[in-house]
């Protein structure tokens, strides 16, 4: 049984204000519950369904608050993922993957192998691996394939491992996203997910040349960025417009959303950021 499930017992336990002695009461013993909350000790589901009885909770309340339990591990997972790449901590990547693969193998959630094909697909781009295996990009396409609505977690994984998928499977799921787009189009988080899906496979596609794709997903990607957005996303848009100019030959409107890039940070004094993107600059200048 995951070991989860026993700290959120404990939890639940404790609020009702019970010892492990009533809460055991006629089920196991209070050692026995002990190592099981402390995940050092399984129990049978059946015993678990009469534990629950004991401390008031139904099967159906305990599987919700389960459910939204794992989601905000995984939430928090995701952003530890973003802020090491962001710092260029690899070390914290690999260590991240190592523990997911590791709870993968102790208990066969499923959850745990996607979040570790994500970290590894993320590695990859560091030299850490060299691909994905074909079990898993076979995991990833069969998990793809049978999302009816798309999570913020299912995106987020979507976006961290389309590299590592062939484009018409890419733009197949993008475009089953933005489909979707319209029901959450309220919820600013999850357009700025979509926006950052955009923003990657905009990256793949012009990689690939694929560049009638690119500009079509440039088009969405504009059209989809409203007032609310932060910096950092609008910088990407502009990054990535300026990279498929580059690439179609048109060095003089790359060169000219560069700069104007460099503007904006200077206004906001952001000097590290000036200094990589002169950097840009100068080897684009050397292309007319």
């Amino acid at each position: 049984m995951n070991k989860d499930i026993g700290q959120i017992f404990k939890k639940f336990r404790k609020e009702k204000g019970l010892t492990l002695e009533q809460a055991s009461k006629g089920v196991v013993s209070t050692s026995q519950l002990s190592h099981f909350e402390r995940g050092a000790g399984d129990i049978t589901v059946k015993k678990f369904f009469l534990l629950l009885e004991n401390i008031s909770i139904s099967e159906i309340e305990f599987s919700q608050i389960l459910r939204d339990y794992q989601q905000d591990k995984d939430r928090i997972l995701f952003q530890m993922i973003g802020k090491f790449e962001e710092s260029g901590d690899i070390d914290g990547l690999v260590n991240l993957y190592n523990n997911e693969q590791y709870m993968y193998l102790e208990s066969s959630n499923k959850q745990k192998l996607l979040n570790s094909i994500a970290i590894k697909s993320v590695l990859i781009r560091y030299g850490k691996f060299n691909k994905l295996t074909s079990m898993e990009i076979e995991v990833l396409e069969d998990y793809f394939y049978k999302i009816e609505v798309w999570s913020k977690i299912n995106i987020k994984i979507f976006s961290l491992c389309l590299l590592e998928l062939d484009s018409n499977t890419i733009c197949f799921y993008l475009d089953d996203i933005l489909d979707q787009k319209v029901i959450n189009n309220q919820d600013l988080e999850y357009i700025e997910l979509i926006a950052v899906a955009l923003r990657n496979t905009i990256y793949v596609l012009t990689e690939r040349h694929k560049f009638s794709s690119a500009q079509l997903y440039m088009k969405k990607f504009r059209e989809m960025i409203p007032k609310e957005f932060g910096l950092g996303l609008r910088v990407s848009y502009a990054i990535q417009e300026a990279n498929l100019f580059e690439k179609l030959g048109e060095i003089d409107k790359a060169i000219t959303i560069f700069q104007n890039i460099i503007n904006c940070y200077e206004s906001f004094d952001m000097k590290d950021r000036i200094d990589i993107l002169k950097d840009e600059l100068k080897k684009l200048r050397k292309k007319l």
